[in-house]
């Protein structure tokens, strides 16, 4: 993807998710563009913009917040991956179809949500909550997708969907509390 087709993607997964999860189903992907042309640009908003405001307003060493950032950079994708596995292994359970790359495209693009809010960061006290409200709807996000990208029976969908948010969760925190335990040690700030 260009620049110009991410904000364009960003934009209508932000503001018109219905139509634009119709998009993005037909389209033909694989996991490496989902990463390479998208995922990894959008999850470098937080780490970059965590940085920024380190710069901007903190007194605390450098070193350990870089190593937060850049932790929470790399488990936050593969949160996302993680999450599309789950989608994907559950799959049977609901008579669906198995297809990692769809199952990706429901995290990938769902986590914008979450990327985007890391501008907030540059706000002190408030972007982490930012970062936490992104999660919420790209929680959101996903319960659409899945709706939109999984060929689940009517009587299943919005159970599968759910099940999935829940995970998503689930594996979220997990990757946040693992990205500070490794770069803070024993002083883990919520």
């Amino acid at each position: 993807m260009d620049i110009n087709a991410i904000i364009k993607r960003v934009i209508g997964i932000l503001t018109n998710p219905v139509n634009e999860w119709k998009t993005i189903k037909g389209e033909n992907s694989t996991v490496a563009d989902l990463f390479v042309k998208y995922g990894l640009i959008l999850a470098a908003i937080p780490f970059v913009f965590g940085i920024l405001s380190w710069v901007i307003h903190s007194r605390y060493f450098f070193g350990t917040f870089l190593g937060l950032f850049l932790c929470q950079y790399i488990l936050f994708l593969a949160a996302a991956y993680v999450t599309a596995m789950v989608i994907d292994l559950l799959a049977p359970s609901f008579d669906s179809g198995k297809n990692i790359v769809q199952a990706l495209k429901i995290t990938i693009y769902s986590y914008t949500a979450l990327w985007i809010t890391g501008v907030l960061f540059l706000i002190p006290r408030i972007g982490r909550y930012a970062f936490w409200a992104g999660f919420v709807y790209a929680s959101f996000l996903i319960f659409l997708g899945m709706q939109e990208l999984k060929d689940t029976p009517k009587d299943k969908k919005m159970t599968y969907a759910a099940v999935v948010v829940v995970a998503n969760l689930i594996v979220f925190i997990l990757a946040d509390f693992l990205a500070m335990r490794i770069a803070l040690g024993t002083y883990i700030m919520f």
